[in-house]
């Protein structure tokens, strides 16, 4: 395989709107120019990370073909029904009631990711029916391994996740093998650098239009994301501003409290984001339509934020974390506050390590 090989981007976008990235060279010794697929697709904000990820799915498409190997996907894996005869069989049917009601009971597992988890078990499935084996982690991770070409794609630290919970529920060990341990790293963006606070109500005092000052502030002082004031309950807005809250992303409700900036002054009391009556999904999540046209929306405000403050909603649901864990002002448990966020204390621990920490001394001496 003397000739260069090169990668193209597909001018079809996928489903959920972005782009795959295939690989063109004369692949498996043909003589005719092929597309061989990378399993990378790009989306407008993920250039610096999905790239490397083709460069080096197309090497290892290029060392096979070199080796003599066939380059083409194997689509046809998973798509055989699951055993059902058996040890393996009965394995797999509790596997997939475990995984099915496991997707309702988290009420934000579409459809489309059931299927995708489901796939994965199948190939799981079909390297140990091939082998004469039951269900293990070792088994399942080599099938997995060799359906994606290697152990750094996300997907693969994805299907791995699965396979051990699954192997975790039948009672099965789910520890994983040092040469089938994911090695996918994400890349975190760099985060932009929040403004003092005095700042931010400079910038919200300098909205003219006052229902884009009250959709900005709606957002940035209860520290939600952009898409939560849809499952907000605006309706029973507290007078003290406390606001009851839902998250369709993690299925957490919580009292949300003002955190302001200074000392701005902007009512809430009979706020409605754009298009509510259309959109609103008070304390429940939305079916797919209505997300999609909640995520449209979501993604105008959040411009609208950038724009107006010069910093994005995420930064400053980051500075509510860190006010409400650092501050002497706020005496709520980090419990509540976990709850507020609609997230878990586990997020908190993990993301703000050193807050946390001036929360817990802050606490021992008011105890002490």
């Amino acid at each position: 395989m003397g000739e260069p090989v090169k990668l193209k981007v597909r001018h079809k976008p996928l489903d959920d709107g972005s782009r795959a990235i295939d690989a063109v060279g004369f692949f498996d010794g043909g003589a005719k120019e092929t597309c061989r697929s990378t399993g990378v697709s790009l989306t407008p904000g993920n250039y610096e990370i999905r790239l490397p990820e083709a460069v080096a799915a197309l090497r290892r498409l290029v060392e096979r073909s070199l080796l003599g190997e066939d380059t083409r996907s194997p689509r046809g894996w998973g798509r055989a029904p699951l055993p059902t005869h058996g040890a393996l069989g009965a394995q797999m049917e509790e596997v997939r009631r475990h995984l099915t009601s496991r997707s309702v009971n988290l009420g934000r597992c579409r459809e489309r990711q059931l299927k995708e988890q489901l796939r994965w078990m199948k190939i799981c499935a079909e390297r140990a029916e091939v082998e004469g084996r039951e269900l293990s982690v070792g088994v399942g991770l080599r099938a997995l391994r060799d359906f994606y070409g290697g152990v750094e794609r996300p997907a693969y630290k994805k299907a791995a996740s699965i396979v051990c919970m699954a192997c975790k529920h039948l009672g099965l060990p789910d520890r994983i093998p040092e040469d089938l341990m994911p090695r996918h790293r994400a890349e975190v963006p760099p985060r932009t650098e929040i403004p003092d606070d005095q700042v931010i109500a400079e910038r919200l005092k300098a909205i003219q239009d006052p229902y884009q000052a009250q959709l900005v502030y709606s957002v940035v002082v209860y520290g939600r994301r952009v898409a939560e004031i849809y499952y907000a309950n605006w309706p029973n807005l507290r007078p003290d501003g406390d606001l009851p809250v839902y998250s369709a992303k993690t299925g957490k409700r919580g009292m949300a409290w003002t955190v302001p900036f200074g000392d701005e002054q902007i009512d809430l009391q009979g706020f409605r984001p754009p298009r509510w009556d259309e959109l609103k999904s008070v304390d429940k999540k939305p079916d797919n339509k209505k997300e999609a046209l909640i995520k449209v929306e979501a993604s105008n405000i959040s411009r609208l934020i950038k724009s107006k403050l010069g910093c994005t909603a995420t930064d400053l649901r980051h500075r509510w974390a860190i006010v409400c864990l650092t501050s002497p002002s706020y005496q709520e448990d980090a419990m509540e506050i976990a709850s507020a966020m609609c997230t878990s204390m586990k997020m908190l621990e993990d993301h703000y390590v050193r807050e946390m920490r001036e929360y817990r001394q802050r606490r021992k001496r008011r105890h002490s």
